[in-house]
């Protein structure tokens, strides 16, 4: 529905199934191993429902509720162990048993980017908050704070542009809770840091910068 208040209101319904049978885990924080790669599976299944609201051309709000159902299991990458053979719950919290969990979170967005997919100019901001509860009171209830800023200049015909990035991500533990691993976002790869495999580092509270310079050889 995405007319709502004269196009300012977007309301979706979303049911969505994932399934990612090798996915990498090194284990946790920056001391993790390149030796210790393991492979696991993430299933899950989603069911959310989301309203997003345009306040301005270039500032949007947006808020969810949904029920995850998430599921992990031995992972098929044949080149590396999987996780269980080299990590446990202690380890990989989560790994032992996994609830669901409602999800209740809000987003605030500034954008004045000139387009999404491969931005020449503008800026992007945006600030998160989510928690995470057990409804199977398993002990993994958490919260989730995120700030991300992106700032691209260009340089004479926007086939140059020097593009800068900042994130941060922090989870909070309620009560005596633990974070599951697979829902701490990782860093490393094309994404975030490209000296490091992906899926490289995970932790509780992480940092990035980025600066790049940017040609474009083909348009």
């Amino acid at each position: 529905a995405p007319r709502l208040l004269s196009e300012r209101l977007t309301l979706m319904g979303r049911w969505q199934y994932r399934y990612f049978p090798q996915e990498d885990y090194f284990g946790l924080g920056p001391q993790s191993a390149k030796e210790a790669r393991s492979t696991f599976l993430l299933e899950e299944r989603e069911l959310a429902a989301i309203a997003r609201v345009g306040l301005t051309p270039w500032l949007t709000w947006s808020t969810k509720i949904a029920h995850l159902d998430p599921r992990i299991g031995e992972g098929t990458d044949k080149q590396y162990p999987s996780i269980g053979e080299l990590f446990t719950d202690s380890s990989a919290p989560g790994l032992g048993q996994q609830p669901t969990f409602l999800e209740t979170g809000t987003l605030l967005e500034l954008d004045t980017r000139d387009q999404r997919g491969n931005p020449r100019s503008g800026t992007y901001v945006s600030l998160l908050g989510a928690r995470f509860g057990d409804l199977d009171d398993l002990g993994y209830d958490f919260a989730r704070l995120g700030a991300e800023v992106q700032h691209y200049v260009p340089i004479f015909d926007k086939k140059r542009v020097i593009a800068v990035r900042a994130a941060f991500n922090r989870y909070e533990p309620r009560g005596g809770s633990t974070v599951p691993f697979y829902y701490i976002l990782p860093l490393g790869g094309t994404d975030s840091i490209r000296g490091f495999t992906d899926f490289r580092f995970r932790d509780l509270n992480a940092v990035l910068f980025n600066a790049e310079y940017r040609w474009e050889a083909f348009s």
